[in-house]
């Protein structure tokens, strides 16, 4: 395995990136590519968060200063996106 830094950051942030376009894609923020249609599956969004909670505890103290700001930013900008679609939807049945 490559033990370079900056590959392993790289392949973090990728990983990062790739549970959190699959969240947004289920919170219903950004068009799925595969069906080029917006859908929303809000369980399906908690999961990805849920994945990126594990992430970040299980590198707890194995990650840079920076690979650790920008999980913690992902994962509070996506929990604000999962409250306020989680608000829409609540103001939607109620309409």
């Amino acid at each position: 395995m490559n033990k370079d830094p900056k590959e392993q950051e790289k392949l973090y942030a990728y990983l990062v990136g790739t549970f959190q376009t699959s969240a947004l894609i289920s919170l219903g923020v950004v068009k799925n590519p595969m069906s080029n249609k917006v859908a929303q599956n809000l369980d399906q969004a908690s999961y990805y968060i849920k994945l990126l909670e594990m992430l970040e505890n299980k590198t707890k103290g194995n990650v840079s200063e920076y690979e650790k700001q920008m999980l913690l930013n992902t994962l509070s900008d996506l929990r604000i996106k999962l409250i306020e679609q989680k608000a829409l939807k609540n103001r939607s049945k109620k309409s």
